[in-house]
């Protein structure tokens, strides 16, 4: 009963940075306009754009600060965040709901989250192009949604990269479920394989 594109995780921050969200909802929305808003102040006071560490630093405090004080709960969410600043270049950072933040080369959060992992620690994705990269990511992802396959999957990808002008950019629903077909074919084949 799912519409498709209803059940969004994915946003973009700024014209060069993008999250992910996963845990509830709401605050995960929150936390995102959080993080736009610490990215347009910065840009407002110092006239660059926010280093991904700065911003990633900013969002943590936030978790951090509803651990604390009594008077607000803890959020419910997790987020993981690429970045491109022109001091660092392209960074990928994730903010558990502890206030905990790293950075990571590639990382995952949520169901799933140990065979994602496992997964991206097999491929070197260092020596991969974003257009060969992107059919192994929605394979990963597809494979660690096993449990749940009895019920509808819908992907969400987005690219932060020089192909994109160091821009964050959603890929459209056609090219996303291009890239799903594909990747739920291969997992056939490898299952009719063994």
């Amino acid at each position: 009963m799912m519409v498709p594109g209803t059940d969004k995780r994915l946003y973009s921050i700024a014209l060069n940075a993008g999250g992910v969200i996963n845990g509830l909802t709401p605050d995960g929305r929150a936390i995102i306009q959080k993080a736009r808003e610490e990215c347009q102040q910065y840009k407002d006071q110092f006239h660059v754009k926010i280093p991904g560490g700065t911003l990633a630093d900013r969002v943590a405090l936030k978790f951090q600060m509803s651990t604390i004080y009594a008077n607000y709960r803890p959020i419910g969410t997790s987020l993981i965040f690429g970045i491109n600043d022109m001091f660092k270049g392209t960074q990928l950072y994730m903010i558990e709901p502890s206030g905990a933040c790293f950075q990571y080369y590639g990382c995952a959060s949520g169901r799933g989250k140990q065979m994602a992992r496992n997964e991206i620690e097999k491929v070197n994705f260092k020596d991969k192009s974003v257009d060969e990269s992107l059919p192994i990511v929605a394979k990963i992802l597809l494979k660690c949604q096993e449990e749940m396959k009895d019920k509808k999957q819908e992907l969400e990808i987005s690219i932060l990269s020089e192909t994109t002008g160091n821009k964050h950019k959603v890929l459209d629903r056609d090219v996303v479920n291009g890239l799903t077909a594909a990747a739920l074919a291969e997992i056939q084949g490898e299952d009719v394989d063994m």
